[in-house]
């Protein structure tokens, strides 16, 4: 238990991200009706200037220009993602998964129930979620993103904050100008 809140959204990318070894899926993307109204991260603040984007392998010119930026992009995504969490927006928070996504390998529409009980008994809720490497494959247009998290929360009625951490993964497709996640992995820490 810890009544402290984590370290603030700002030092998410502490090190350049370092490209991990890379399992891809055969999934194809299947995209809903309600993944058009996807919210953007525009409103993020920029990644810090040490972050830079680490590629396996050289792409071609036509992609030289988006793996510039594609640490940023990532980043974008994380606060957003963090932040709509944070919110307890399950409305919005859905638009941030494909519709067959997944999470500790339980389909993530079948977890929205626990998801809108866990929010209803929530007070506040702090996350943050630090990448630690990512590896795009230009060939699928995916990106796999590994990094570690802080899940903080208050329950209502209550005055202490509890506390997890752990390692999370994230599968993730391009989709317009961010991303939809496929799989979400995480594992607390004991």
């Amino acid at each position: 238990k810890k009544e402290e809140a984590p370290p603030s959204g700002n030092d998410v990318i502490k090190q350049p991200p370092q490209p991990v070894p890379f399992k891809p899926t055969e999934k194809a993307p299947a995209i809903h009706a309600k993944t058009a109204k996807l919210h953007g991260a525009a409103n993020s603040p920029s990644p810090p200037p040490e972050a830079t984007p680490i590629v396996e392998t050289a792409p071609p010119p036509a992609a030289a220009e988006p793996s510039r930026n594609m640490a940023g992009r990532l980043f974008d995504f994380l606060q957003a993602y963090c932040k709509t969490y944070e919110n307890q927006d399950l409305d919005k928070f859905i638009f941030f998964f494909t519709d067959y996504a997944e999470e500790n390998g339980v389909l993530f529409q079948s977890l929205l129930p626990t998801y809108r009980q866990n929010f209803r008994n929530l007070e506040n809720i702090q996350y943050q979620i630090e990448m630690n490497n990512y590896l795009w494959d230009l060939d699928k247009n995916t990106v796999q993103v590994e990094g570690d998290f802080i899940l903080s929360w208050k329950k209502k009625q209550e005055n202490t904050f509890h506390e997890y951490a752990g390692e999370i993964r994230m599968d993730l497709i391009l989709f317009k100008d961010s991303f939809l996640v496929e799989n979400l992995t995480y594992r607390f820490r004991q």
